[in-house]
């Protein structure tokens, strides 16, 4: 799996849950993951496509994004409703792009988009079950939210 990409996944995922919502970090032991079970209540999915080919997910636990999305909204948001979905969808628009301009400044010919945001405890994630999926824990204040990279080329 190349570091490069996966350093552009977390800085880009990092940078925009640190700028839109102050969210401060301490890193977890990443590991190899070989389930395909979210380790979080809700996930957004990035699909890449182009000259590097995968999935890559942010999944929050259920107290994690209600505290970060209360945190955007400046008010208090007590359960995962369609506003949650909706702020991790922009959530994940905002990583993607940020991944499209690293890589395309890099040189690459790589499109990252989303795809999906998933709910529910134990919801499945999209990873090819052929390939490796690394998995990147990151601590917050209010908890984990679990990065996952699944590179197909």
């Amino acid at each position: 799996m190349d570091a490069n990409l996966v350093n552009v996944f977390i800085e880009a995922s990092l940078f925009t849950l640190e700028t839109t919502a102050s969210v401060t970090f301490k890193p977890l032991r990443p590991a190899l993951e070989p389930e395909r079970t979210a380790k979080g209540d809700i996930s957004g999915i990035i699909e890449l496509t182009g000259n590097i080919r995968g999935t890559l997910s942010v999944s929050f636990e259920r107290k994690t994004i209600l505290e970060i999305v209360s945190q955007m909204f400046g008010e208090t948001i007590p359960e995962l409703n369609d506003d949650i979905k909706d702020a991790v969808g922009e959530l994940l628009n905002m990583v993607a792009g940020r991944i499209n301009t690293k890589l395309s400044d890099s040189g690459q010919t790589v499109t990252a988009k989303l795809l999906k945001v998933l709910t529910g405890p134990r919801h499945v994630l999209p990873h090819d079950t052929a390939h490796p999926v690394l998995s990147i824990p990151v601590g917050t204040d209010s908890g984990v939210i679990t990065l996952q990279v699944c590179v197909l080329t």
